[in-house]
Protein backbone atom coordinates (compact mmCIF):
# COMPACT_ATOMS: atom_id res chain seq x y z
CA UNK A 1 0.00 0.00 0.00
CA UNK A 2 2.12 3.75 -0.93
CA UNK A 3 1.78 6.07 1.37
CA UNK A 4 1.15 9.50 0.80
CA UNK A 5 4.62 11.79 0.06
CA UNK A 6 3.14 14.46 2.13
CA UNK A 7 2.24 12.17 5.28
CA UNK A 8 6.35 11.34 5.22
CA UNK A 9 6.96 15.08 4.80
CA UNK A 10 4.65 15.83 7.59
CA UNK A 11 6.40 13.26 9.80
CA UNK A 12 9.63 14.82 9.07
CA UNK A 13 8.77 18.28 10.09
CA UNK A 14 7.29 17.46 13.11
CA UNK A 15 10.17 15.04 13.98
CA UNK A 16 12.69 17.93 15.72
CA UNK A 17 10.11 19.30 17.94
CA UNK A 18 8.76 16.00 19.50
CA UNK A 19 9.09 15.01 22.81
CA UNK A 20 11.06 11.90 22.15
CA UNK A 21 12.34 12.25 18.37
CA UNK A 22 13.96 8.61 18.31
CA UNK A 23 16.03 8.04 14.83
CA UNK A 24 15.12 4.65 14.35
CA UNK A 25 11.67 5.64 13.44
CA UNK A 26 12.30 8.01 11.17
CA UNK A 27 14.30 6.21 9.36
CA UNK A 28 11.99 2.99 9.41
CA UNK A 29 9.44 5.79 8.13
CA UNK A 30 11.95 7.27 5.72
CA UNK A 31 12.51 3.51 4.08
CA UNK A 32 9.79 1.19 4.52
CA UNK A 33 6.73 3.40 5.23
CA UNK A 34 4.79 1.17 2.60
CA UNK A 35 5.50 -2.00 4.30
CA UNK A 36 4.08 -0.41 7.66
CA UNK A 37 1.32 1.05 5.82
CA UNK A 38 0.59 -2.11 4.21
CA UNK A 39 0.87 -4.11 7.76
CA UNK A 40 -1.04 -1.33 9.43
CA UNK A 41 -4.54 -1.74 7.21
CA UNK A 42 -3.80 -5.46 6.17
CA UNK A 43 -3.14 -6.96 9.45
CA UNK A 44 -4.62 -4.67 11.78
CA UNK A 45 -8.16 -4.30 11.32
CA UNK A 46 -10.68 -3.02 12.40
CA UNK A 47 -12.33 -5.79 13.98
CA UNK A 48 -11.52 -7.13 17.56
CA UNK A 49 -11.57 -11.38 16.47
CA UNK A 50 -9.00 -10.71 13.61
CA UNK A 51 -5.96 -9.86 12.83
CA UNK A 52 -2.90 -8.14 14.33
CA UNK A 53 -2.79 -5.71 16.55
CA UNK A 54 -1.17 -2.53 17.95
CA UNK A 55 1.98 -3.27 20.59
CA UNK A 56 1.67 -1.95 24.06
CA UNK A 57 3.34 1.09 24.51
CA UNK A 58 6.70 2.39 26.22
CA UNK A 59 5.93 4.95 28.77
CA UNK A 60 8.16 7.91 28.97
CA UNK A 61 8.92 10.75 31.11
CA UNK A 62 9.93 13.66 28.81
CA UNK A 63 11.89 17.10 30.27
CA UNK A 64 10.23 20.34 29.92
CA UNK A 65 10.52 23.67 31.47
CA UNK A 66 11.92 24.00 34.92
CA UNK A 67 12.98 20.38 34.93
CA UNK A 68 9.03 18.95 34.79
CA UNK A 69 8.41 15.80 33.77
CA UNK A 70 5.98 15.20 31.22
CA UNK A 71 4.30 11.76 31.16
CA UNK A 72 3.66 9.88 27.93
CA UNK A 73 4.49 7.22 25.44
CA UNK A 74 7.03 6.73 22.80
CA UNK A 75 5.43 5.05 20.07
CA UNK A 76 6.67 2.38 17.76
CA UNK A 77 7.28 3.10 14.16
CA UNK A 78 4.04 1.31 13.15
CA UNK A 79 1.62 3.10 15.73
CA UNK A 80 3.54 6.30 15.05
CA UNK A 81 3.42 6.02 11.31
CA UNK A 82 -0.44 5.25 11.75
CA UNK A 83 -1.33 8.52 14.17
CA UNK A 84 0.43 10.91 11.75
CA UNK A 85 -1.24 9.61 8.67
CA UNK A 86 -5.35 9.09 9.71
CA UNK A 87 -4.79 12.19 10.91
CA UNK A 88 -2.74 13.80 7.72
CA UNK A 89 -5.85 11.95 5.96
CA UNK A 90 -8.34 13.42 7.75
CA UNK A 91 -7.06 16.86 8.11
CA UNK A 92 -9.69 18.82 6.18
CA UNK A 93 -11.85 17.89 9.23
CA UNK A 94 -9.63 19.48 11.47
CA UNK A 95 -11.15 23.27 11.22
CA UNK A 96 -9.82 26.27 13.93
CA UNK A 97 -13.54 26.70 15.19
CA UNK A 98 -16.71 24.52 14.55
CA UNK A 99 -19.04 26.76 16.75
CA UNK A 100 -19.12 30.37 18.30
CA UNK A 101 -18.85 28.98 21.52
CA UNK A 102 -16.02 27.53 21.52
CA UNK A 103 -12.53 28.58 19.59
CA UNK A 104 -9.75 26.62 18.62
CA UNK A 105 -6.45 27.87 17.78
CA UNK A 106 -3.38 25.71 16.48
CA UNK A 107 -2.53 22.63 15.19
CA UNK A 108 -4.28 22.52 12.48
CA UNK A 109 -3.57 22.27 8.62
CA UNK A 110 -3.38 25.13 5.60
CA UNK A 111 -4.23 23.08 2.60
CA UNK A 112 -1.74 20.09 2.34
CA UNK A 113 0.79 21.81 4.45
CA UNK A 114 0.50 22.76 8.55
CA UNK A 115 -0.90 25.69 9.34
CA UNK A 116 1.90 28.43 10.59
CA UNK A 117 2.04 28.07 14.71
CA UNK A 118 2.98 31.88 14.84
CA UNK A 119 0.17 33.17 13.29
CA UNK A 120 -1.92 30.83 15.22
CA UNK A 121 -0.40 32.25 18.86
CA UNK A 122 -0.89 36.18 18.01
CA UNK A 123 -4.86 35.24 17.21
CA UNK A 124 -4.35 33.02 20.15
CA UNK A 125 -2.81 35.97 22.32
CA UNK A 126 -5.48 38.47 20.68
CA UNK A 127 -8.89 36.23 21.69
CA UNK A 128 -7.21 35.78 25.53
CA UNK A 129 -7.13 39.62 25.74
CA UNK A 130 -10.49 40.25 24.04
CA UNK A 131 -11.90 37.76 26.24
CA UNK A 132 -10.37 39.27 29.60
CA UNK A 133 -12.16 42.51 28.88
CA UNK A 134 -15.65 40.77 28.41
CA UNK A 135 -15.18 38.28 31.27
CA UNK A 136 -14.66 38.70 34.92
CA UNK A 137 -13.37 35.64 35.87
CA UNK A 138 -10.65 33.14 33.41
CA UNK A 139 -9.81 29.98 34.18
CA UNK A 140 -5.96 27.67 32.66
CA UNK A 141 -5.15 24.65 32.99
CA UNK A 142 -1.72 22.52 32.05
CA UNK A 143 -2.64 20.49 28.89
CA UNK A 144 -0.62 17.63 30.64
CA UNK A 145 -3.78 17.40 33.22
CA UNK A 146 -6.55 17.43 29.98
CA UNK A 147 -4.18 14.26 28.01
CA UNK A 148 -3.28 12.21 30.91
CA UNK A 149 -6.92 12.35 31.75
CA UNK A 150 -8.40 11.80 28.34
CA UNK A 151 -11.09 8.56 28.12
CA UNK A 152 -10.43 6.59 25.03
CA UNK A 153 -13.78 5.99 24.54
CA UNK A 154 -14.84 9.80 24.50
CA UNK A 155 -12.14 10.31 21.64
CA UNK A 156 -13.54 7.22 19.38
CA UNK A 157 -16.92 8.81 19.70
CA UNK A 158 -15.26 12.46 18.81
CA UNK A 159 -13.75 11.07 15.91
CA UNK A 160 -16.93 9.00 14.94
CA UNK A 161 -18.57 12.37 15.00
CA UNK A 162 -16.05 13.51 12.63
CA UNK A 163 -17.48 10.93 10.19
CA UNK A 164 -14.29 9.96 8.70
CA UNK A 165 -15.47 6.14 7.85
CA UNK A 166 -16.44 3.65 9.96
CA UNK A 167 -13.13 1.55 9.38
CA UNK A 168 -11.03 4.43 10.31
CA UNK A 169 -13.41 4.98 13.98
CA UNK A 170 -12.75 1.27 14.80
CA UNK A 171 -9.44 1.19 13.86
CA UNK A 172 -8.56 4.13 15.77
CA UNK A 173 -10.92 3.27 18.97
CA UNK A 174 -8.62 -0.21 18.54
CA UNK A 175 -4.94 1.64 18.69
CA UNK A 176 -5.88 3.72 21.64
CA UNK A 177 -6.98 1.26 24.00
CA UNK A 178 -4.04 -1.10 22.36
CA UNK A 179 -1.40 1.25 23.06
CA UNK A 180 -2.82 1.72 26.78
CA UNK A 181 -3.15 -2.33 27.06
CA UNK A 182 -6.92 -1.82 27.10
CA UNK A 183 -6.49 0.77 29.76
CA UNK A 184 -9.27 3.72 29.14
CA UNK A 185 -7.49 7.06 30.53
CA UNK A 186 -4.42 8.62 29.98
CA UNK A 187 -4.39 6.63 26.41
CA UNK A 188 -3.19 9.63 24.42
CA UNK A 189 0.49 10.50 23.45
CA UNK A 190 1.69 14.07 24.08
CA UNK A 191 4.52 16.04 22.07
CA UNK A 192 3.54 14.90 18.55
CA UNK A 193 1.75 17.02 16.38
CA UNK A 194 -0.88 14.75 15.80
CA UNK A 195 -1.93 14.43 19.11
CA UNK A 196 -2.20 18.15 19.83
CA UNK A 197 -4.62 18.48 16.41
CA UNK A 198 -6.59 15.80 18.28
CA UNK A 199 -6.31 17.44 21.55
CA UNK A 200 -6.81 21.02 20.28
CA UNK A 201 -10.08 19.51 18.22
CA UNK A 202 -11.79 17.11 20.95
Amino acid sequence: MPVNPKVIEFYETDFPRTLFPLRTNLVLIQRAADVLLEYIYQKITPGESAGGSFLIQERVAATKQRHHLRRTFKLDPVAELFLYEIVYRHRAKFRHSRSAARKSFGYTFSGSALASPSDDYRDFKKASIDAGRQYKFTAEFDVAAYFNSVYHHDLATWFGDLDPGEDDVAIFGKFLRQINAGRSIDCLVQGIYPSKVIGSHS
